[in-house]
């Protein structure tokens, strides 16, 4: 899963035609037979100049294979879940800064009309907060699609959840 980075394995090979689901988060699970994976030569010490210099957490998550986003986002974490998708703190390789992604959940939407209204809503979402500018709102830096993934980068506050500032 890309989202709990989690692995399963299907009982036989006749499950593969069929959609699945991450039972942890509902994301919808991409089935990738082992004998496809391209057999790679392990690189020894072999890291870009952007993530070689970059903080530890993100050479970490780097070596243990976390999600790359459109070949630009290193995934860190992910911070919170919501009804609409799922928050990320994730490392910028060509600005070289934390940023969090908001991405969908590939399982909000069944049906392609009801998953083209969700998403032009979430645009809509990332327009109107862009045009924004006030120190209490996240500035927004890209709307991106990655695979069949839409996604938001914006602004990274590290001071907390809104929850923890309440109480």
């Amino acid at each position: 899963c890309l989202w709990c980075n989690k692995q399963f394995a299907l009982k036989d090979e006749t499950m593969a035609s069929q959609k699945h689901f991450c039972p942890e988060c509902r994301s919808e699970l991409a089935v990738i037979k082992k004998e496809s994976l391209p057999k790679k030569e392990p690189q020894q010490g072999k890291m870009p100049a952007s993530v070689a210099e970059a903080p530890e957490d993100v050479r970490k998550a780097f070596n243990d294979k976390k999600a790359i986003i459109s070949g630009k986002y290193i995934i860190l974490k992910k911070l919170g879940q919501g009804g609409m998708g799922a928050v990320f703190s994730a490392w910028d390789l060509s600005l070289k800064r934390n940023v969090a992604l908001k991405m969908i959940l590939p399982s909000q939407a069944e049906d392609t009309d009801s998953k083209n209204e969700f998403v032009k809503r979430f645009i809509r979402e990332a327009q109107t907060a862009a045009r924004l500018i006030h120190q209490n709102i996240v500035q927004i830096y890209e709307v991106g699609r990655h695979e069949d993934n839409h996604f938001i980068c914006m602004e990274y506050v590290d001071n907390g959840t809104l929850e923890e500032y309440w109480q």
